[in-house]
């Protein structure tokens, strides 16, 4: 559950404030559950006509418990979904500033602490900083180049990762469009590097799930509604009318 609230200040400038409250219960045999509480609060603002500027700064809270029996030993090397009891706290935080270089090309650098949970329901910390530049070649075509350098924390295991990726993507028709990208990874922990490379074609359909949208009305009195304001005519207008329909006919 994630309720949030956006007020502006300015035509350029806006607050903004979230709470992101999330309450995870496992079927296992030590009953185990987790509330997790993500206060934000931030802002953002047009700075000028080329840079755009969205921060947001908060905190962390978790709580996790068990009411049923102990874990059951487990084969070496199995991984069960297993929620670490006790309570832990952080602030977190994202920051991002557009520019926008030219009328196709747009320039992100992006800086962040996280918190999230896990699939194994552990909670994994990650400061990160990243660049991506994105270039429109037309209308159907465009390029996208990003990089990110971050340093995790996984229940006291720490380790550095760095990606590097290249994407293409091309429009084919109104409804599907094609990407075909490159990836590049770097993980270095206590164990050792390892990298991997991806190569990754995807296609892609957009499609409206109760069908297809109405055509667009062309604005004619019979279909454009009216407010009451509308129809509410002014004084000296009432007054024209009068002084009209008083006025006797005149025949030439």
């Amino acid at each position: 559950t994630t309720p949030s609230w956006i007020h502006r200040i300015s035509p350029t400038t806006a607050l903004t404030s979230s709470m992101n409250f999330d309450w995870t219960i496992v079927d296992d045999l030590q009953n185990s559950q987790r509330l997790l509480w993500n206060p934000m609060t931030g802002f953002q603002s047009q700075l000028s006509p080329r840079l755009t500027l969205n921060a947001s700064a908060g905190a962390i809270f978790a709580n996790a418990w068990q009411n049923g029996v102990m874990q059951p030993t487990l084969p070496a090397g199995a991984v069960p979904f297993q929620i670490q009891s006790g309570a832990a706290k952080d602030w977190v935080a994202d920051i991002r500033l557009i520019d926008k270089l030219t009328a196709t090309t747009q320039l992100t650098a992006h800086a962040a602490q996280t918190v999230i949970p896990t699939i194994t329901g552990q909670l994994l910390k990650t400061d990160l900083v990243g660049l991506t530049l994105s270039h429109d070649i037309n209308p159907l075509e465009k390029l996208n180049f990003s990089t990110q350098f971050s340093h995790d924390n996984l229940a006291g295991t720490e380790y550095d990762n760095f990606t590097a990726s290249a994407s293409y993507i091309y429009q084919l028709t109104r409804e599907w469009r094609t990407q075909f990208s490159y990836t590049y990874n770097s993980l270095n922990s206590s164990s050792g590097v390892a990298t991997s490379s991806t190569v990754l074609f995807k296609l892609s359909r957009d499609f409206e799930v109760y069908g297809k949208k109405p055509p667009a009305l062309n604005p004619t009195p019979a279909n454009v509604i009216r407010t009451p304001a509308d129809l509410i005519k002014s004084p000296l207008a009432l007054q024209s009318e009068l002084e009209k329909a008083s006025l006797p006919a005149v025949s030439q």
